[in-house]
């Protein structure tokens, strides 16, 4: 998309659209992405007019040097984006050719959500429903993944039966069953102080958050901050997985109080 011919082209395009419109620009490296990376590329103005339809308005316009001022009606033609991606789709076939593979989709909505959001999308059947977008309480705490995270505690704070050795031992948080993959978000905003491996929490982040209060989320399969990053509320700081001493994909979820250890449920939204 840095291709100087498709930035010209795109700039032309959203100068002759109103309303308000405009291209989704990540949507369209997307398509371009995963449809031609290590092919031949397409011609360009065809490619990005698979994007749009051209629809012609009137106008009324002053006549330039007429005394008294007159104005006149004039045709004109605009371009409208074409917002069901499907339809998009269908003119990239027609109009270039181009086959449409079954995973397109798929693919295309991976690539968008790395680029927009810095972690690809999950396949479909995959995820946990509502982790796709922050969900946060009254008192500005966020799910670290989405709001139906009650349905999925697998283990509570406190006292429990150990799964790998069987025995009655303390637990540190709050586990959270999701699968591999799933973006874990910050609770709230603050500055990253751990971001690394550990034998038992696995791949973990732990976020400073101020006045004493810190939060830590572990076994992940994936580090998307770096120690010393200041991130916001709902930042997504790592993807779920089953890193270190775990039984399965899930999140454990560790709510720190002047480096106490408390209960992750009275502070969820």
């Amino acid at each position: 998309m840095a291709n100087p011919v498709i930035v010209a082209r795109a700039a032309a395009l959203q100068s002759n659209m109103e309303d308000g419109n405009g291209l989704d620009a990540t949507r369209v490296k997307a398509v371009f992405y995963a449809l031609y990376f290590g092919g031949e590329a397409p011609n360009i103005e065809k490619f990005l007019d698979c994007f749009v339809t051209y629809e012609e308005r009137t106008r009324t316009v002053p006549v330039e040097g007429s005394d008294p001022p007159t104005e006149v009606e004039e045709t004109y033609t605009v371009a409208v984006p074409v917002t069901d991606i499907n339809k998009v789709y269908e003119a990239i076939a027609a109009k270039l050719g181009t086959t449409i593979p079954d995973d397109l989709p798929a693919n295309v909505d991976s690539v968008y959500s790395l680029v927009k959001n810095g972690y690809p999308s999950l396949p479909e059947g995959g995820g946990f429903e509502g982790a796709d977008v922050p969900f946060v309480g009254a008192d500005g705490f966020c799910s670290p993944v989405g709001a139906n995270w009650r349905s999925i505690v697998t283990s509570e704070f406190g006292g429990r039966i150990d799964p790998i050795t069987g025995k009655r031992d303390g637990h540190t948080g709050m586990d959270l069953a999701v699968p591999a993959g799933t973006p874990v978000r910050a609770a709230l905003g603050g500055t990253v102080t751990t971001a690394t491996y550990h034998s038992s929490y696995g791949y973990y982040v732990m976020v400073d958050h101020g006045n004493g209060l810190a939060t830590l989320y572990a076994h992940n399969s994936r580090l998307m901050v770096k120690v010393g990053q200041t991130v916001e509320v709902g930042t997504v700081v790592s993807l779920s997985g089953s890193t270190g001493r775990s039984t399965g994909p899930h999140l454990h979820f560790e709510v720190r109080v002047n480096g106490q250890r408390t209960n992750p449920r009275d502070y969820l939204p």
